[in-house]
């Protein structure tokens, strides 16, 4: 995970989501899903997060991102429409996070994790506070940031970075932290 500074609220998210979804609210039961009027915003919340998964901190193609809402709509109703509840994930994110309590992209800070080489396992570092730790542990379990898939990813770019068909620029945009971890390496073998 990386520090994502919150999006500034699009112009019409106001009028097109939130007092509409307000309104829809307002007239339906507690036990039906609200209509994914937030869906209208995607792309201004992927811009906001420079079309990277607020928790895997990965770049996503093709605008293949969800809405997610950080404090879920089960329990929080009231939140589903409002732009400070939404991050931009990647669907297996999503779905990962379901309605469990994780680390907020806008809490976390600059340095608090790494990619550690050649495992490319994602660690906390000593950065993070203590307060913060357990939260954390928890995040990197539940949404699975060091199972194959995630590692099998970091090591393919890695792999096409060293093989010179990604640039470094590439990198930071695609993996931030991967892009650190290999800068760091290159460092210390000098």
């Amino acid at each position: 995970m990386i520090r994502v500074e919150p999006p500034p609220e699009p112009p019409l998210f106001d009028e097109r989501v939130r007092r509409r979804g307000a309104a829809w609210l307002a007239e339906h039961s507690v036990a039906m899903r609200p209509p994914a009027l937030w869906s209208e915003v995607r792309d201004d919340l992927a811009a906001g997060f420079r079309n990277r998964c607020g928790y895997s901190a990965v770049e996503i193609r093709h605008g293949d991102g969800t809405v997610d809402h950080f404090r879920p709509i089960s329990g929080n109703r009231d939140l589903s429409y409002e732009w400070n509840n939404y991050r931009y994930a990647s669907p297996r994110m999503n779905s990962a996070k379901g309605d469990a309590v994780v680390l907020d992209p806008f809490e976390v800070q600059d340095g608090w994790f790494a990619i550690q080489l050649p495992s490319a396992l994602l660690v906390i570092t000593s950065s993070m506070p203590d307060t913060h730790r357990a939260l954390a542990l928890k995040t990197i379990e539940r949404l699975r940031l060091n199972k194959s898939h995630a590692i099998k990813n970091r090591l393919a770019w890695q792999l096409r970075y060293e093989s010179g068909k990604m640039t470094l620029d590439v990198l930071h945009e695609v993996d931030p932290l991967l892009a650190q971890a290999v800068e760091a390496q290159a460092r210390r073998s000098k």
